[in-house]
């Protein structure tokens, strides 16, 4: 038996449709605002106002039709019941360095312009500061450098700093963004000594350049990407 009670612009069912969904609100055109079922939600179907929600009752997740009222498509929006996570929900390359504990070995991928490459001898933050009495630890940088039409001028040795205290190795500015060619440029910590780095909690990585900034003689248009691994460790 079908209860159906109209309120204003909104009718309130609980009934189960064609496509095994059950149906709890419904607006003045009778498009589904609110369903729920056991499965996944359906694809390609009509009559799913834009924006409707349909909650999976086996696991808690909820999606939100991004697609049209003559073919829906449902987007994941929601978590899971009980903090698991089932592979089909885990999009692929959703996890960000955002989403997981600083702790964990964490890998960023920058992008560095032409504008980036002459903007100081602080060129480029690669990670951001972490909070107060929390340390960044690299594990490792590399840089692929695309060449563009000319070299970069001026410019001192390069390496990676915290702040601008450098903690790996250097390479000059000739064999890295001076270069008259594409390089691929791995940065590894320093090895020779420990580096007290009390004083650089809350400190971001970045890309540093001793003495002077590359310039532009006019025609230069290399760019680059950093892939840096990286942990953060709280003290506190």
């Amino acid at each position: 038996m079908r209860n159906t009670g109209n309120f204003t612009e909104l009718i309130v069912e609980g009934t189960l449709n064609a496509d095994g969904v059950t149906v709890w609100e419904k607006d003045i055109n009778l498009d589904v605002t609110l369903c729920t079922g056991s499965g996944a939600p359906p694809s390609g179907k009509s009559y799913y106002q834009m924006g409707c929600i349909y909650v999976r009752q086996s696991n808690g997740a909820w999606y939100y039709n991004t697609g049209s009222t003559s073919s829906c498509t449902f987007t994941l929006v929601g978590t899971v019941a009980g903090n698991s996570i089932t592979t089909a929900m885990l999009q692929a390359n959703a996890v960000t360095s955002g989403k997981i504990d600083t702790n964990v070995i964490q890998t960023d991928k920058i992008t560095i312009s032409a504008t980036d490459i002459v903007s100081g001898t602080t060129m480029k933050q690669l990670v951001a500061a972490p909070a107060s009495g929390s340390y960044l630890q690299l594990l490792s940088c590399t840089i692929a450098y695309t060449f563009g039409t000319a070299a970069y001028t001026g410019g001192g040795n390069v390496t990676i700093a915290l702040g601008t205290t450098a903690i790996t190795g250097l390479i000059s500015a000739a064999n890295s963004f001076g270069k008259g060619s594409s390089a691929v440029i791995q940065f590894v910590p320093l090895a020779t000594a420990a580096i007290d780095i009390s004083a650089l909690t809350a400190t971001a990585l970045n890309i540093n350049v001793a003495s002077t900034a590359f310039t532009q003689p006019g025609t230069a248009a290399g760019t680059a990407v950093a892939y840096v691994t990286y942990q953060i460790h709280t003290t506190t």
